[in-house]
């Protein structure tokens, strides 16, 4: 970032150009042979007339008389002024050429102790070291501030009015301010309260200390705003010229840019914290969901283990896990898409509530359904995959099964998505035991374990797992799930105009656990604005079927599945769901080919839906137009759902 200060004594001809002088005599010289008005090239031209440096004692305009000697004396006096006058300017280009290289290489010097600063802030969060972080914003503070100093003074004022490049002067100066705002409200109150943002302060034997919490709720009160103006200062600098400079706000613009939307996405859910976490002495009680991606569904996973979470002033305890999915009797409302969408059954089988991709409603179905069969209500719904459960492990530590196997961050997610079938073959029972002992001891390893995972590196796991739909939060509040949506935690359906989203989806129809093996790609073709405005993009997705005859055959039924439809033991039954961002459609579907989907509509969104069929080694490519309204700012992006196998999606 500091290297953009490094223009003003580097390059003779940029400064000759820019107007950064360096002080050496070279710049004098050039400024000396600078032709003078009235004088020829060399400077010996016509005379200025003397009234151009004498006074006319006469008060003529004639050019006062005299004998030659006076004359020519009177020009020697004249050349000498002019001399004087030159050497006055050059005296002073020298001294602000000097003025200002110091001061560039000052500003320099001291932007890089910020960058360095910030880099050894960021490392002492994550490694939980207070001490390292109160010096890290001390010295960052300095440094700022320092940069602001040097490029305070006159003489760069004097360079900011020079055409073109001045306009640098003034970007780098709002550039200094940005440093000094983030350090002053954002680095220094996070360095006050740097005990509170150790996660060994924050979070101990399966208790979250509310009170600490509390505080980085202040600070992120101060921070947001200083986030927020510094994102907007850096967003609206204007090209630089100098490409130093230049490379120093687009890396800025990053940089700030991410912080701010972390820090806006969170400031909306903060406040909420300490109550959701049992503050003052109230109990939260929380339905923890393990999706399980062998069997897709569109958030995920069959839901065949849910176990109890409950929180007071926060004490973390996590139940017993068990299952609801075989249960039956009741009935949940869908709306009317929904059941045109997905079929009356999933309002009757637990294990099918969550057959769509909106987890707002999923979240809510499943607490419908725990609260209906097993008689406790909750507060909120928590859905995780074994991908999520191994990056934590990872972080904290695994376990050790009944059975002697080992879980932990390397292996979870094959271990409980596919190797647990084959271990156990058709004994059901034994492998939904393993299943929830899994899941249980695993989630109290991570809450016990917690606090050795380093903030940095559990903000990175939660965030990457959030965006990927292994992560997925309802609240019963509708403040608190607003708040939930905002920081990126809802698993929803984008209803965001601006940011086209096209979703792509799928649930597993072939009644067993063999989408393990199930392989996804979607690619994106290059964008075309239509003459009204919106803009259309060809998108391909191919689905796959990777599993090998041999397999198959050697398969247990619970992976290869008993859909009567099926035409071969390898069969893999999909349904794809493809919906279309919010106020775009999709048309022009094939199917290898051939024209082919039913046109749907789900929550607001155009949409296609399409069965696949696919036997062992077999793909299917299904190709349509995305167009999105003309509203849209950004580019087309894709949200889907997530598999277990993560090596086969794309």
């Amino acid at each position: 970032m500091g290297k953009h200060f490094s223009n003003a004594g580097e390059s003779r001809e940029d400064e000759g150009r820019h107007g950064f002088a360096s002080g050496g005599s070279e710049r004098g010289d050039a400024r000396v042979d600078a032709p003078v008005a009235g004088m020829g090239d060399d400077g010996a031209g016509e005379r200025p007339p003397a009234s151009w440096f004498l006074p006319n004692p006469t008060g003529s305009s004639e050019a006062p008389r005299g004998k030659g000697r006076d004359h020519r004396s009177h020009g020697h006096h004249r050349r000498r002024v002019v001399a004087i006058v030159v050497c006055a300017i050059v005296a002073l280009v020298v001294a602000l050429g000097a003025s200002l290289a110091l001061t560039a290489r000052t500003a320099k010097a001291d932007a890089e102790q910020v960058v360095t600063a910030l880099e050894q802030a960021k490392d002492a969060v994550s490694n939980g070291d207070s001490s390292a972080l109160k010096e890290a914003a001390s010295t960052a503070s300095d440094s700022a501030h320092g940069v602001q100093s040097a490029l305070s003074g006159p003489q760069w004022t004097i360079v900011s009015l020079v055409p073109s490049y001045g306009q640098d002067v003034t970007t780098a100066r709002s550039l200094a301010g940005v440093l000094v705002d983030l350090s002053d409200n954002v680095l220094s109150p996070l360095a006050s309260n740097a005990e509170s943002t150790d996660l060994k302060a924050l979070v101990s034997d399966g208790s979250v200390n509310v009170d600490a919490v509390k505080t980085l709720v202040g600070v992120l009160d101060q921070a947001a705003p200083a986030l927020q103006r510094s994102a907007q200062t850096v967003d609206g600098l204007p090209q630089a010229h100098v490409s130093q400079l230049a490379s120093a706000i687009d890396k800025a613009k990053d940089k700030i840019d991410t912080a701010n939307s972390v820090a806006s996405r969170l400031s909306d859910l903060a406040p909420y914290l300490p109550t959701m976490l049992g503050d003052g002495g109230q109990t939260k009680t929380y339905l923890l969901v393990a999706q399980n991606n062998s069997e897709i569904r569109a958030t995920g996973g069959f839901p065949g283990s849910m176990g109890i979470i409950t929180v007071t002033d926060g004490q973390i305890s996590v139940g017993d896990f068990t299952t609801i999915v075989g249960q039956r009797g009741k009935e949940f409302q869908l709306t009317e898409d929904e059941a045109v969408t997905f079929g009356a059954a999933m309002g009757v089988s637990p294990g099918n509530l969550n057959s769509t991709p909106n987890f707002e409603r999923a979240g809510d179905l499943l607490a419908q359904a725990y609260e209906a069969y097993v008689g406790t209500h909750v507060d909120g719904t928590i859905a995780v995959d074994p991908v999520f459960l191994q990056s934590l492990l990872k972080l904290t530590g695994g376990v050790t099964a009944s059975d002697g196997t080992v879980v932990d961050g390397s292996n979870a997610a094959e271990e409980l998505l596919s190797k647990v079938y084959w271990r156990y073959g058709n004994d059901n029972a034994s492998e939904d035991a393993f299943f929830a002992e899994v899941a249980g001891a695993a989630f109290k390893q991570v809450m016990g374990n917690l606090d050795k995972a380093g903030a940095s590196n559990l903000a990175e796991v939660i965030d990457s797992s959030a965006s990927e739909r292994r992560l997925q939060v309802w609240m019963a509040d509708s403040d608190q799930e607003k708040a939930i949506e905002n920081a990126g935690l809802a698993g929803e359906v984008s209803d965001d105009t601006a940011k086209p989203v096209l979703g792509v989806y799928f649930n597993d129809d072939t009644w067993a656990k063999m989408d393990w093996y199930l392989s996804t790609k979607t690619e994106v073709g290059q964008a075309t604005t239509n003459s009204d405005g919106t803009v259309s993009y060809r998108v391909t997705t191919t689905v796959g079927n990777t599993i090998t005859e041999d397999q198959a055959k050697s398969a247990p039924a619970y992976i290869s599945g008993g859909n009567p439809a099926k035409t071969d033991v390898s069969t893999m039954i999909i349904n794809c769901f493809l919906l279309a961002p919010a106020g775009g459609n999709i048309t022009d579907v094939t199917l290898n080919g051939a024209t082919s989907g039913d046109a749907i509509m789900l929550y607001g969104h155009a949409g296609v839906r399409q069965s696949l069929s696919l036997n062992a080694q077999q793909s299917a490519t299904l190709q349509y137009t995305v167009t999105v309204p003309k509203e849209a700012t950004g580019d087309l992006t894709v949200d889907q759902t997530p598999l277990g196998n993560v090596s086969l999606q794309q």
